[in-house]
């Protein structure tokens, strides 16, 4: 597990010279892996285009590419593995009078079922 990053080419986001670390877990098991790679990107779009046309594997959110990889354009390796999943807050001043575009995005963000929601 821990050299599969090593025998790969990886396409990275937020790299420093050409290498990062990828937290993944899988229950409660979970390992830091240390990638490298040429291309790196600073938005999860490129990422996704990159590893697309070729350039590498990519640590992607699995929502946003689960089409790419039913369809077969995408392979899914380790697929027992993700990246640890990270909490969203809205945070806003009062629930009286919300504006309709403020209710319209807290409904859009109940109905994305990507993160773990915590509602307070």
């Amino acid at each position: 597990m821990d050299e599969h990053g090593k025998r790969h080419e990886c396409v990275m986001l937020n790299a420093k010279n050409t290498e990062t670390d990828w937290e993944l877990v899988n229950g409660r098991r979970r390992v830091r892996v240390h990638v490298r790679g040429t291309v790196s990107s600073r938005d999860h779009l490129s990422v996704g285009t990159f590893v697309y046309r070729g350039h590498g594997i990519g640590l992607l959110p699995a929502a946003q590419y689960e089409e790419a990889v039913a369809a077969g354009r995408l392979v899914r390796i380790l697929p027992g593995w993700s990246s640890p999943e990270i909490p969203v807050f809205a945070i806003y001043l009062s629930r009286k009078f919300l504006p309709a575009r403020l209710r319209a995005f807290l409904d859009a963000l109940v109905a994305w079922k990507s993160p773990v929601w915590t509602r307070n």
